[in-house]
């Protein structure tokens, strides 16, 4: 009676064993052009890195183009695989043999099968996901419909001679007083904040936003730059 059961034991694990190296050999054979297409994108990269520092401008357009083709069939590469019959998940499983039940008439314990479920990775393409967004509609104007309309008029009656202006993130507004040597602040709503004296008559400005300051040109030929802190309302 052992004899028949070790025949039976020795048939089943050989069944199991092949069916194991023949799925082993399709995954290895996967795994190699995965590989092949990891190393692609890689030299792609690389070119593209080498391109931008050395070729000139119409240089690097045209291997771009070049490129750009190139990833685009890397793409699709990798989209066939994933679609690839060898992609799906493999489990090993005994289909036990009803006979095992009457030992005596029972050749085999079952049948080694392969069950094939579905790949769970999915990529998704940069091309798909713009035709997914959803695009408003610009309707052009033409410039003969535009119409101007005044939002706010700002009287400075103290002022000598305006040369320069900035508006500030907030809505505040800044004004160069160059005949009084001054920077004239103004609130959002365009009433009177505060002044700051400069020992020289300003040309002009420009608001720095990262420190909350302005840089004033002053100077009977703008030769000198003052870094005004709004915060404190000193110059640097």
């Amino acid at each position: 009676a052992i004899r028949p059961l070790r025949k039976i034991q020795d048939k089943t694990i050989k069944e199991l064993y092949a069916n194991e190296e023949n799925e082993s050999k399709r995954i290895k054979l996967l795994l190699c052009e995965i590989e092949d297409i990891e190393k692609g994108i890689s030299d792609l990269q690389g070119n593209q890195n080498n391109i931008r520092q050395h070729a000139s401008e119409f240089q690097t357009f045209l291997a771009l183009k070049h490129i750009e083709k190139e990833v685009s069939d890397k793409a699709e590469c990798i989209q066939s695989v994933l679609k690839n019959e060898d992609m799906k998940i493999k489990t090993l499983a005994l289909e036990v043999n009803k006979d095992v039940q009457n030992i005596c008439r029972a050749d085999c314990f079952g049948s080694v099968s392969v069950d094939s479920k579905m790949c769970k990775v999915v990529i998704d393409s940069k091309k798909n996901k713009e035709a997914q967004m959803m695009v408003p509609t610009v309707i052009s104007k033409c410039i003969d419909d535009i119409v101007l309309s005044n939002k706010m008029e700002i009287n400075l009656k103290s002022s000598g001679n305006v040369r320069g202006c900035a508006i500030l993130p907030n809505g505040q507004m800044m004004f160069c007083d160059y005949d009084n040597k001054r920077l004239i602040g103004l609130k959002s709503n365009g009433t009177h904040e505060f002044e700051i004296r400069l020992d020289k008559g300003a040309f002009d400005m420009a608001y720095i936003e990262g420190d909350h300051t302005v840089a004033v040109t002053s100077g009977d030929i703008g030769n000198r730059i003052h870094i005004i802190d709004l915060n404190s309302r000193t110059r640097k």
